[in-house]
Parts: structure tokens; sequence; C-alpha cells
């Protein structure tokens, strides 16, 4: 967008609204790695405790099948799933300790982008009232136009009037406006530049 003076208008966003902006996604992007991380550290200790129960089933089943009743749990897998349920408890705190931090800063993202596009609302409204402002007095100039144009037109008219005094074919006025009227003027010239392809 240009100004009036044809000068580009550039939006320049609050530095405040802009540094807690960045800092708070930076902040935000960490905590997502960290809680993708939880995750995928999650699945694994799931897949693995997965694994050791079915072991410890598939253990038990041979065992009752060659011991009967008597059967002794195998202390290394029993082992092996308290240390994977303990981890996977371990993990699941983590995450909802990172979730707990990311909504927070979610919010505060979401309200650091919203005073952004206030500020940035903001600066554009003055800016079109800055071209209206422009426009209008353009029009109140155009006025001003309007009446010297007719004044000089009445010069020559009345010059017009003299050489037909004296015998001599008038001279031809260049073709413009014959309304005091403005508003009928302006709408009369816009028709003409359109005429012409320059609007």
């Amino acid at each position: 967008m240009d100004d009036a003076t044809g000068t580009p208008f550039r939006v320049t966003p609050p530095l405040e609204a802009m540094t807690t902006l960045i800092d708070s996604v930076g902040l935000l992007a960490k905590l997502v790695a960290d809680k993708a991380l939880a995750e995928e550290k999650i699945h694994a200790s799931q897949a693995a405790l997965a694994a050791v129960k079915k072991k410890i089933s598939e253990s038990l089943v041979q065992s009752y099948i060659t011991q009967g009743p008597n059967i002794n749990m195998p202390e290394d897998l029993m082992s092996q799933e308290q240390y994977y349920e303990r981890l996977l408890l371990a993990l699941q705190e983590m995450k909802r300790e990172i979730t707990q931090k990311i909504r927070p800063l979610e919010l505060q993202v979401i309200e650091a982008n919203r005073e952004h596009l206030h500020a940035t609302f903001d600066q554009y409204t003055r800016k079109l009232s800055e071209c209206l402002a422009a426009i209008d007095e353009h029009i109140l100039a155009s006025r001003q136009h309007l009446e010297e144009y007719n004044n000089i037109r009445s010069v020559l008219e009345r010059l017009n009037d003299k050489l037909a005094q004296l015998g001599a074919l008038p001279l031809e006025l260049p073709v413009g406006p014959t309304s005091n009227d403005l508003a009928e003027v302006i709408r009369s010239r816009l028709e003409h530049l359109k005429s012409q392809g320059r609007i």
C-alpha cells in the first residue's frame, strides 16, 4: 500500500510485542519438541513393557507345563517389568508437566499475536483515515480550481465578444465543464478520463 505521496506504507509492529512473541514461540517450540521426545520414549517403554509381560506370560505357561502349580516367578523378568513400569510412570509424569507448561505459553503466543494484529489494524486504520483526509483535501482544492477555471473561461468569452465586435471570428474555447456544481464537474471529468483510458 502507498500513502498519499506515493511512498510505500509499511507496518512496523511494536518491538515489545514482537520480542515477547519471538521469545514465547522459541520456548514453546522447545517444549513441544520435549513433549514429542517424551511421547517417543513412552511408546518405546510401552513396547518394552509389553514385550516383558509377554515373556512373563510365556515363561509362566512354560513353567506350569513343566513344574505344575508350583511356579517360581522369574526374578529377572519381574525386575524388568517393575523397571519399565516405573520408567513409564516417570515419562508420563514428565509429559504431563510439559503439557502444563505448554498451555500457558500457547495462550501467551495467542495474546502476543492478538496484540500484534490489533497494533497492525490500528496502524492501517490511521493510514486509511489519512488517505480519506487527503482525498477530501484534493476535492476541496478542486473547488478552488473550478472557480479559477470559470473565471478564466469568463475572460476568454469576453475576449471572444470583443473579437466579434471587431468583425473577427470567435476563437475556439477548450472543451470543458460548463456547470458550477462541483459534484457534476468531478463526475464529468471522471468520465472524460475513463474515455481516454487513463482510469
